[in-house]
């Protein structure tokens, strides 16, 4: 898969979307798990062993909400291109 960041707005604000959810949700997980436990190092196992299964979820979650993001700026992007014109 090629992604054209030069002449494809939508699908690469989706890309960029889903990788900042991505880490923002990975980073809360660790911090929470961390808070919660009070240990790093259980911390870091209980994420090692959450992460697998949780990963499938929330990546769906994350395309899902990039994308509709993406699709709603394009919209509103391609919305105000055409008014300039006219």
């Amino acid at each position: 898969m090629n992604i054209d960041f030069e002449n494809d707005f939508t699908t690469s604000l989706a890309t960029v979307l889903f990788v900042g959810f991505s880490a923002v949700t990975a980073i809360w997980l660790f911090t929470s798990l961390w808070f919660s436990s009070g240990s790093v190092l259980l911390a870091i196992v209980s994420f090692a062993l959450i992460t697998p299964f949780a990963a499938v979820g929330v990546g769906i979650m994350a395309t899902i909400a990039s994308w509709l993001i993406a699709l709603f700026v394009s919209g509103l992007r391609i919305s105000s291109t055409r008014k300039q014109r006219v």
